[in-house]
């Protein structure tokens, strides 16, 4: 035990001694944006904890006492579920995907030592970040009570037994999920529930009525974190223990207090016995390489279908199609954008309503849609088409030594997203004629306008990146520098806007000018196509250049 102990002392030395190295070693805009964060994060705190206090006093002048009596259990239940939802996210991180844990599993460290190590190193920053704002939050809410001194030492006693539970128990949470699903999936997941979440509440932002914000008014903010106390949980006994303590209860307070004291060290203490045992176990089977082989099953001979695909440009297309949605990154990529377009299409619905009362503007209807419709379903495809050849990473490299050309790589990776854009942008635009009573010469011209406009914006991205190649990225941010991506934004949005814009006058002229309907929509069309195929071509051909060239 004391080996144990002495062991994880050290490990927790040695990770401060870094953190504080590399601190110290920064650059000084790094210092200047911490110093920024934590003065923005600690101005949050003071001005929540003055409108508790306002509340608090508020709301005791008017007799509510019983929802008072819950403001401190509902701040700690908060804090309590924040730590344990954050707690997974870094613990997986800590335990399963951190640079250095094949050197500490090597060295000779009590496995269980490096488990607890790091999971205070993980969770100690967390939990300063949620607890510290809560600390001026209650000790706020205490003044308001006048309360007596013992409250506030109180408060210092309860936010450091907090996070005992909920972080044993979040790596405890690892540890089964883990055992089920590989830490690499579980984190993709994570980050797609987190994707999920952050774009509902975008969306609820937006839509939300001034009324919504009526809960941020002085009178409510006691009342609203005083449902989130739930009674008999670890936090809620000690936001009770804490009131019994300012109000000179003592037994109240033990009783509270205490109780939450032994539940906190009595669970953590199990839930961290049992997760290091898993943690040990896990690693073990690791490195005995414990599983069964699989069996091969006998090959079928080829079907036409399978010697078709043995064609290098469909074979990447259906390579890359089976592969991408395994990487949830890249569904998370495409969230937001498919979450907005819900928004444009609302827009769009009101649209011919706003535009009833010109009769000039009106045959334009059409032309708007599709271009609301280009752009919200470029913004789900282009990244993939940016980063289609440098997606490959140091894979690229044995593509480049197959029997593969350049320009059949880079009509594979234009596949790979021009077809899904055009699957979902005519989805969306039979959708919204339908809905906007549009007539079927109108559908159908749109359809084509984007079948076209889709093309020169594909081209324009997949050209982009592979010219600008980079295959020694290590994090998917990093497929594409940040100076191709404001190029290829630039370029696809001045293309995708001057092509709709030709065919949109041309409908306006037909419009105003019925003799010259013919002539106007030739011409539009051919400058159209012109365009098209200079965006399409000419960037593919800078890029196989780029790619032939390679060594």
């Amino acid at each position: 035990m004391t080996a144990l102990v002495t062991a994880t002392l050290t490990l927790l030395e040695s990770g401060a001694r870094i953190r504080w190295n590399q601190v110290r070693r920064s650059s000084w805009r790094y210092i200047l944006g911490w110093t920024i964060f934590i003065i923005f994060m600690a101005g949050l705190a003071i001005t929540f904890a003055l409108a508790i206090n306002v509340s608090v006093r508020l709301a005791g002048r008017t007799g509510s006492t019983p929802d008072l009596t819950a403001v401190p259990g509902g701040l700690l239940v908060g804090v309590w579920f924040f730590t344990f939802v954050t707690g997974f996210g870094v613990s997986l991180s800590a335990l399963y995907l951190a640079n250095d844990l094949e050197l500490l599993m090597a060295a000779p460290v009590p496995i269980h030592a490096v488990f607890s190590a790091k999971l205070f190193q993980a969770s100690l920053p967390t939990y300063l970040f949620v607890a510290l704002p809560a600390l001026p939050s209650l000790w706020a809410y205490g003044l308001a009570q006048h309360y007596n001194p013992l409250y506030f030492v109180g408060v210092l006693t309860v936010l450091v037994l907090l996070p005992a539970l909920p972080v044993g128990l979040a790596a405890l949470a690892v540890m089964a999920v883990v055992r089920v699903v590989p830490a690499r999936r579980v984190a993709e997941i994570l980050g797609l529930v987190v994707a999920v979440t952050s774009v509902a509440f975008s969306l609820w932002g937006q839509g939300a009525s001034a009324g919504a914000f009526g809960a941020l008014r002085p009178t409510s903010i006691t009342r609203n974190i005083a449902q989130l106390d739930i009674p008999f949980t670890p936090p809620s006994l000690a936001g009770h223990g804490l009131v019994a303590l300012g109000n000179g209860d003592w037994e109240g307070a033990a009783r509270g207090l205490g109780a939450f004291a032994a539940l906190s060290i009595a669970g953590f203490a199990v839930a961290l016995d049992a997760s290091a045992s898993l943690y040990y176990s896990g690693w073990a089977k690791m490195r005995s390489g414990a599983g069964r082989g699989r069996r091969l099953r006998p090959t079928a001979a080829p079907s036409p279908l399978a010697a078709w695909a043995a064609h290098p440009v469909p074979a990447i297309v259906l390579r890359d199609w089976l592969v991408i949605p395994r990487d949830l990154s890249n569904i998370v990529q495409v969230l937001a954008p498919l979450a907005f377009s819900v928004f444009w299409a609302w827009q769009l619905l009101r649209l011919p309503a706003r535009l009833a009362t010109d009769s000039t503007l009106a045959p334009l209807v059409p032309t708007m849609s599709t271009l609301a419709t280009a752009m919200v379903t470029g913004l789900v495809f282009t990244r993939f088409a940016l980063t289609g050849i440098n997606r490959e990473g140091k894979a690229a490299w044995l593509l480049r030594a197959a029997p593969v050309s350049p320009w059949q790589w880079l009509w594979a990776k234009f596949l790979v997203a021009y077809l899904p854009f055009v699957a979902l942008g005519l989805a969306l635009t039979l959708g919204l004629g339908v809905a906007m009573g549009a007539s079927s010469a109108d559908i159908i011209q749109s359809a084509l306008t984007l079948v076209l406009v889709g093309a020169g914006i594909m081209g324009l991205a997949v050209g982009i990146g592979g010219a600008a190649v980079r295959f020694d990225w290590s994090n998917p941010h990093q497929m594409v520098g940040y100076a191709p991506s404001v190029i290829a934004l630039a370029a696809y949005t001045v293309y995708g806007m001057a092509v709709i814009a030709l065919l949109g006058v041309a409908r306006l002229a037909a419009f105003l000018w019925p003799p010259v309907a013919v002539f106007a929509w030739a011409g539009s069309l051919v400058l159209a196509v012109a365009l098209t195929m200079g965006a399409v071509l000419l960037p593919l051909w800078v890029a196989a250049e780029r790619l032939r060239n390679l060594d």
